[in-house]
């Protein structure tokens, strides 16, 4: 719709019509929540759903604006018809990471890209990875900060479908899991990773072991990686059930 014409050189915002009834949605937004979760009226409940089906990412991302983001709200916004999802908006409003992997658990297969991009949350992400295991369709997975050997081993089991995956500031990642995230074998198809950004591979068996140094006035070293052997680890099929266990108690 067509905006209202204030006139060469004016100072005033011309909205459209769509603009100004998600700004009115998102300032009453616990109302519209709350006949979500309780109205028993059709028409209603139709009207709802032509809100997901059609403006979650606006009213997320509006929302996250407003610091109003909030738990009671995830059942909502963290519905099957979102395709992209910034866990870290969330977090950062103050929505409990056990809420937000509830829902991902019941969503996460329809989902088809996920940013978590914060280092504030390192620890929560290490003892809750295993969220990963949901995200069966995802397609470009960014966890830049976060990723370790047995999150970048849980994606290559589950996650089957990456076709992006990003974690250039990961530091704690060896050669082994890197080789099992790319490689084809019984319990996953071919890798289909078309991009991949990370920055180097350790080895966990070299308490000295330092990055090559080649002196270039380059500081940037994301395209460099340092193959080194690792030792070898438990397979993580075997070790995977206990950390579900252990993943309850989160």
């Amino acid at each position: 719709m067509a905006g209202i014409d204030a006139g060469k050189g004016s100072r005033y915002e011309v909205r459209s019509l769509t603009q100004s009834c998600l700004e009115c949605v998102t300032n009453n937004f616990e109302r519209y929540n709350e006949a979500f979760l309780s109205s028993e009226d059709s028409t209603m409940q139709q009207n709802l759903l032509f809100l997901q089906l059609t403006f979650t990412p606006d009213l997320i991302k509006n929302l996250d604006i407003k610091e109003m983001l909030c738990n009671a709200y995830l059942e909502f916004l963290i519905n099957e018809h979102l395709k992209e999802l910034d866990i870290g908006c969330f977090l950062r409003n103050g929505c409990s990471w056990r809420c937000i992997k509830n829902r991902i658990a019941v969503v996460g297969h329809l989902l088809t890209k996920v940013v978590f991009d914060s280092l504030s949350w390192t620890d929560t992400f290490e003892l809750s990875f295993l969220f990963l295991c949901h995200l069966r369709n995802v397609e470009v997975l960014h966890i830049p900060h976060l990723c370790n050997d047995r999150a970048l081993e849980c994606i290559s089991l589950f996650c089957t479908k990456l076709l992006e995956l990003n974690i250039e500031h990961s530091h704690d990642i060896t050669e082994k899991s890197l080789k099992l995230l790319c490689e084809k074998h019984k319990n996953k198809p071919e890798c289909l990773i078309k991009i991949l950004s990370m920055r180097l591979i350790i080895d966990k068996t070299e308490p000295d072991f330092e990055p090559y140094d080649d002196d270039s006035e380059s500081d940037d070293d994301s395209d460099i990686f340092y193959l080194t052997d690792s030792s070898e680890e438990d397979d993580f099929l075997d070790f995977l059930p206990d950390l579900l266990s252990k993943e309850e108690d989160l």
